[in-house]
Order: structure tokens, then C-alpha cells, then sequence
């Protein structure tokens, strides 16, 4: 039995309409005055944003914290490297990838740290997907029908080496559920194109790329005007939460385009990386 030190509520069950009355009484909430003012009119401080911290890179923090301090300087600082990324990723403004590429272009190969919000969108494994609609599709396809020869089409691609033509894959997954779209019995089912995602999700069949010497994840990250590339490295796959696109405060190292295929001009390398929540 543990030892009894105290519950900071009464563990006892509760009835009646006034059950929870003692717990309501002794917890009391306070909400700071800058937050609320922030929520009346119409915007978030950033001090007032809800956080989850999900990842930070111990190794390269240090230097990217040393270099906006540099920048910014605002006294002297004792809190440790861990503290002042929260603080950094909360507090400091935001940059576009207009004004990253702007800043990376004047810098002459020096290293280039911002701070990034939007919307994160993870990109899955292009085969992995394929082969996960497969399986879903496989127990409803009848011989004979349209959904039966593109599965079996779609089989017969992967059992080929396809890992450099990416598109190749893609194409075939959309004309899958394109075709299981269009055949109301086997679309009565479940929805195939959610149910994969699901099942990418929960497999962290994340899209990885080796760049900046090792394998990488892939995501797009947009504010709502501009998408830039991602990159997060492999040992965050499991600290994701389970989402296909994250609101996300991102400390990041700016980079030129790692990928001749990717989206935007610019890479950016994640450091830091903060869930935004609501």
C-alpha cells in the first residue's frame, strides 16, 4: 500500500448533485490578466501560447541559442539551454520563407536560426501507402471487377524494386482509390484513403530522405501563404503525436533546398519542436 501523504482531493466517491462541491471549492483557477486581455482582443501573445514540448536536439541547441542571443541580446541569461529554447520557440518572432530566403542569401554560408509557426503536414512512405491499400482493398476485390485488376496491377509494381520512381507509386495509389471510390459496395465499406492513413500513423511510416549526413523525416510545413521543407531526424518518429498535420513552433537551422523534387527553395532543419494547442 503506498504511503499516505495526502491527496490534494478527497479520493472518496462522490453522489447527489453536489458531488463535485469540495473539489470545485478547494481548487481554485486563475487565469493571468495579459492572457485574457490577449483572448478580448482578438490575438495570442506569445507568452500566452499553449505549448507541448515534443523534441529538442541537445547537441546543436546550444549554438543556435548562443546565436540569437547574439542577436537579440536582452541581458544577461543563466537559465540552461533546455529553458531558453522554450523560451525561444514561445517568445520570439516568427520568420516567413521570403524573409529566411532573403536573410539566407546575405549570410555567406554562416549558419541562419529561426523560429517558424504553421501547420506541419508529415509526408507517409510513397510504397508503404500503396501497400497498405492493398491489403485493404485485397478482401473485397472480385475476380473480374475493376477494383480486383488494379489491385492485382498494383501487386505485381510492387514486387519490383520502385523506390526511385516515387511518382510511379503515387499514381497507382490514386487510381486505387479512385476505383474503390467508384464501386458503392466495396466504398460502403470504409473509407480506404482515411483507413491508410490511420494505418500509416500508427505504423510511423513517415517519408525519409538522407540529408545533412543522415535519414531525415519529411514534412511540409505552410502558414496559411508559403510551404517550406522539413526535415526532422529519424529518432522523433515516435514522439509524434498521432496526426497527420500538427499546429507547430519550430526552432530551426535554414538551409537551400536539399531535394531538386521538394517544395519551396528552402530546407529547414528542426532543432526545437513545440504542439501548439489550443
Amino acid at each position: 500500500m503506498p504511503p499516505s501523504r495526502g491527496a490534494p482531493w478527497d479520493a472518496r466517491p462522490f453522489r447527489g448533485p453536489d458531488a463535485a462541491r469540495p473539489l470545485l471549492e478547494r481548487e481554485q483557477v486563475s487565469v493571468p490578466a495579459r492572457s485574457v486581455a490577449s483572448v478580448a482582443q482578438g490575438r495570442v501573445e506569445p507568452s500566452a501560447l499553449q505549448l507541448e514540448w515534443i523534441w529538442t536536439d541537445e547537441q546543436r541547441l546550444p549554438e543556435a541559442i548562443e546565436a540569437f542571443r547574439a542577436e537579440s541580446p536582452r541581458g544577461k541569461r543563466t537559465a540552461g539551454p533546455e529553458a531558453e529554447a522554450r523560451r525561444v520557440v514561445r517568445d520570439e518572432p516568427t520568420s516567413t520563407s521570403s524573409a529566411l530566403a532573403q536573410r539566407l542569401r546575405g549570410r555567406d554560408g554562416e549558419p541562419v536560426y529561426a523560429v517558424v509557426t504553421g501547420r506541419l503536414a508529415m509526408s507517409f512512405d510513397v510504397r508503404a501507402e500503396l501497400e497498405t491499400m492493398v491489403a485493404l482493398a485485397r478482401p473485397f476485390a472480385v475476380e473480374g471487377e475493376a477494383l480486383h485488376q488494379e489491385v492485382a496491377h498494383a501487386e505485381a509494381v510492387l514486387e519490383t524494386p520502385v523506390e526511385g520512381a516515387p511518382e510511379v507509386v503515387r499514381r497507382l495509389a490514386e487510381r486505387l482509390e479512385r476505383t474503390w471510390r467508384n464501386t458503392p459496395r466495396r466504398r460502403a465499406a470504409y473509407d480506404l484513403s482515411e483507413s491508410t492513413r490511420r494505418v500509416l500513423l500508427t505504423r510511423r511510416a513517415y517519408a525519409k530522405l538522407a540529408v545533412f549526413g543522415e535519414p531525415h523525416l519529411q514534412g511540409v510545413l505552410s502558414d496559411g501563404r508559403e510551404r517550406a521543407m522539413v526535415y526532422l531526424p529519424e529518432i522523433v518518429a515516435h514522439s509524434l503525436p498521432l496526426y497527420a498535420e500538427l499546429d507547430v513552433r519550430l526552432l530551426v537551422s535554414v538551409h537551400a533546398r536539399q531535394d531538386a523534387m521538394a517544395t519551396g527553395s528552402l530546407a529547414l532543419r528542426a532543432i526545437a519542436i513545440a504542439r501548439t494547442t489550443p
